[in-house]
């Protein structure tokens, strides 16, 4: 009954989804009953790419219509202008484009009466199977698809003379009206589009979720790796002298051949890249991440701020994550929003050394990543350990220790990053000493003047590239 009730799960690769399944089978197998119907909460995707009512009801962003690789900059232009034109023009309706509350709440409705429907026999099972594929099959779900597909796309559509037209605001108001509103070219391509990057929209692939605030669990080990396309990675299975190039120059000279050499490898590769760049495009600039969709995107980063925004009030988010996710520049203000709303639980580092992770180096420092939704508090009082080389060092109390968001302020009043002790004498210490002791600049911040409680002045006392020394004052 859980199994088949209660279990979400998604993934961009169908096999992995489907070993999911069969998993969840082997755990559940009862002689005398059939298997649980799976594939609806079981699903294929990729769960970073998709649009939220939120989202469409602003209609596209002119940010949709920035060139990327192979893209007509005039065709690009004229395609934005247009878009904010008809965007502007069309404001006060925005609330038409997205579905009607009537219609997600028959789509909440319909999902859940597949749950809660019997399956004690191959009949019903086969029963539940015919209700979800009418539920896919319907309008309602058909036309919000085609809504939440469209908005996707025109971030990622070749935009070129030779194309036909990206969509654009009032394209997603014909959609609205009905597929048959929208010119079949223009369709089509935005089903290739949506195919190529497995769009996945949370709110109409688990409309019963979404209506009740989210999920009350989400755990997940995303992948360590940045969304930029690798040329020697991607070469190595293809053409291993591009990948083994005695430099970044040779490589790229090799790969230009290719276009009269193999234009098949050429045109894969020029894909690849596009796919690159489109998927970077919509984590950066869609809106659905505003604190890890910036920079040079890891993809971690995303998936631990997606993870955090499907959880409902109560929920909890746990996952494995580089330890930079608390430390590094990049993720700072996704940390600080975690801390600053009481959303973090627990935050757990760990040194490899080649006890967890054979194929990644011993120095690598990860992190068990807990916290909620940042909707409500979760947790007055985070707990941490750092350096820790076993589980069973979780327990040590000695080795843990507990931060408010006040203290982690009090730590780091700039920055904000997460305060790094290997012990819980260590960090009462500190905490002691800076309680006593101010900081010796705090930054301007959140209309808060800059203090400089020690009255520093600096100075420049040596120039390196002439040897002389200037006057100074000191501190």
């Amino acid at each position: 009954d859980v199994i088949g009730r209660c279990l979400y799960g998604v993934d961009v690769n169908p096999m992995a989804a489907e070993l999911c399944r069969v998993g969840l089978w082997l755990e559940a197998l009862e002689p005398g009953k059939p298997l649980s119907f799976l594939d609806r909460h079981v699903r294929v995707g990729n769960s970073l790419l998709g649009a939220t009512p939120e989202l469409i009801e602003g209609g596209l962003p002119d940010v949709a219509f920035k060139p990327i690789q192979g893209d007509d900059k005039k065709v690009c232009a004229a395609r934005r202008k247009q878009n904010k034109n008809e965007r502007e023009l069309g404001h006060r309706d925005m609330g038409f484009i997205a579905e009607s509350g009537e219609e997600y709440d028959s789509l909440a409705s319909r999902s859940r009466s597949i749950d809660h429907g019997p399956d004690d026999t191959l009949e019903e099972v086969h029963a539940k199977e015919a209700q979800f594929r009418r539920l896919r099959e319907s309008a309602d779900y058909r036309d919000a698809q085609q809504i939440a597909d469209a908005w996707c796309a025109a971030f990622v559509w070749p935009k070129r003379p030779s194309v036909v037209d990206a969509p654009t605001t009032d394209t997603l108001r014909r959609f609205r009206e009905g597929a048959e509103a929208v010119a079949p070219a223009q369709r089509e391509e935005m089903e290739r589009i949506a195919r190529a990057y497995q769009f996945f929209h949370w709110h109409l692939v688990f409309p019963e979720v979404s209506d009740a605030g989210g999920f009350d669990c989400v755990l997940g080990n995303p992948p360590w790796e940045r969304v930029k396309l690798v040329e020697k990675e991607w070469f190595a299975e293809r053409r291993s002298e591009i990948a083994n190039a005695p430099n970044a120059a040779a490589r790229k000279r090799m790969i230009d051949e290719l276009q009269h050499r193999l234009p098949e490898l050429h045109a894969g590769y020029a894909a690849a890249l596009r796919k690159s760049n489109g998927t970077s495009r919509l984590l950066r600039d869609s809106g659905r991440y505003p604190f890890c969709g910036r920079g040079d995107i890891n993809l971690y980063a995303v998936f631990a701020e997606a993870m955090r925004s499907i959880v409902n009030e109560r929920g909890r988010a746990g996952c494995v994550l580089p330890t930079g996710v608390a430390t590094d520049d990049t993720t700072k203000l996704f940390f600080q929003d975690v801390v600053e709303k009481r959303s973090l639980v627990s935050l757990f580092d760990f040194e490899n050394k080649g006890v967890f992770f054979p194929g990644v180096h011993s120095s690598y420092k990860f992190c068990l990543f807990t916290a909620g939704s940042g909707t409500t508090p979760t947790s007055e009082r985070a707990e941490f350990v750092f350096f820790a080389h076993a589980v069973d060092e979780l327990r040590d109390s000695d080795r843990r220790f507990t931060l408010s968001p006040d203290d982690m302020a009090l730590l780091n009043p700039n920055t904000r990053p997460c305060p790094i002790f290997r012990s819980r004498r260590d960090a009462e210490l500190t905490k002691a000493i800076y309680r006593r002791v101010p900081v010796l600049i705090r930054d301007a911040r959140d209309r808060r003047p800059e203090r400089d409680p020690w009255g520093i002045r600096f100075n420049r006392m040596f120039d390196m590239s002439n040897g002389c020394r200037s006057q100074t004052d000191g501190f």
